[in-house]
């Protein structure tokens, strides 16, 4: 993912960046969420991590294509993407992480009915924390089951239905974003599949923009990278 992937050592580049997403990986701890969040992030698979103690984040930027005025145009956004914890007993610490967030990514293990019966104390923690100023506000909630490699190889360990999961999204109003595998994603999927979301996102929030980057505000950042170089404080 290092092809979009970004820091403040290209700031320069950050100037046509028209709005920044906040999107929160949710689910629980059993649905492979630090696995999902550490291969979009660095392009690598592990087996095996160790679970998420309060959350961890890292922003990235894309190119999305929008309609606007009756034509097809490309906005530069900034996502900042966020890993929570999905043990119970880290809640009323992950809750917090929800507030401000312009989309959720609510991931279970289709092996694993479990984590798909628990989708809906995920939501209620959603709806209760995410955002209560109004319905223009509340986040974009997407659904999307993990661990599709191991339903391939072994079917008779899928415990959830793709049926199932789609009616499920529409009785609770989430949208549908299919079934994945860390281990089988390769960057340009990944790439597509947040451009999706973030097209989604500037869709509900186009007119209403949270959190919007100006030329002022990377202005004092390139000032304080520049005092960085110079070894002033």
């Amino acid at each position: 993912m290092a092809n979009y992937l970004y820091n403040d050592d290209n700031i320069d580049d950050l100037v046509d960046i028209e709005a920044e997403y906040k999107i929160i990986l949710a689910g629980d701890s059993t649905v492979g969420k630090t696995t999902l969040f550490k291969k979009i992030i660095s392009g690598q698979f592990a087996e095996k991590n160790i679970s998420t103690i309060g959350m961890d984040k890292r922003k990235f930027d894309l190119e999305i294509k929008v309609e606007e005025n009756g034509k097809e145009v490309q906005k530069k956004i900034s996502i900042v993407l966020e890993d929570t914890a999905g043990q119970e007993r880290y809640h009323a610490l992950t809750k917090t992480y929800f507030q401000g967030a312009h989309g959720i990514l609510l991931l279970y293990n289709i092996t694993n009915k479990k984590t798909f019966e628990n989708l809906n104390k995920w939501i209620k923690l959603i709806n209760e924390n995410a955002n209560t100023s109004g319905k223009d506000k509340e986040p974009l909630i997407f659904l999307m089951g993990t661990k599709s490699d191991i339903a391939e190889e072994s079917p008779e360990k899928r415990q959830v239905e793709e049926s199932d999961a789609r009616v499920f999204c529409t009785q609770k109003g989430l949208i549908w974003k299919g079934e994945c595998s860390s281990k089988d994603f390769t960057n340009e999927k990944y790439k597509q599949m947040f451009s999706e979301f973030a097209a989604e996102i500037w869709e509900k929030f186009k007119s209403n923009i949270r959190e919007r980057l100006t030329v002022s505000t990377l202005h004092k950042k390139k000032i304080k990278k520049k005092k960085k170089c110079c070894g002033k404080k």
